[in-house]
């Protein structure tokens, strides 16, 4: 009875990333299928402590690792993107700060990308 709720909660999170992940998985493929692009960013909601988006900022390495089981031979990654003043997406989450205002990093928001080119 002591490890009940522990148990209970472990199981939560279990189901909930597994239902993120099949979430993303379906969206990555349905884009695959209908776009011409070699990579699907799936935005990451903004969390409330308390909320189930809440998910992504716990147990990131294991949403992650769900989907490179998934998708093998594709690159799976957590990214902050910034998109430009001409409207293309940039990984700033490498970028040098210098180079920051160039891009227009004033719209950042973190994403998880699945990569197949």
């Amino acid at each position: 009875m002591r490890g009940l709720k522990a148990q209970t909660d472990e199981w939560n999170r279990l189901n909930t990333i597994s239902l993120n992940v099949k979430i993303i998985y379906s969206q990555a493929v349905g884009a695959a299928k209908t776009t011409e692009k070699t990579s699907y960013e799936w935005p990451i909601p903004s969390t409330e402590p308390r909320s189930p988006a809440n998910i992504f900022t716990t147990s990131m390495a294991d949403i992650l690792k769900g989907l490179q089981e998934l998708f093998p031979d594709c690159l799976v990654e957590y990214k902050i993107l910034a998109r430009s003043r001409d409207g293309k997406m940039h990984d700033i989450s490498k970028m040098d700060k210098a180079v920051l205002p160039l891009v227009g990093a004033y719209t950042q928001h973190p994403y998880i990308v699945i990569d197949w080119s």
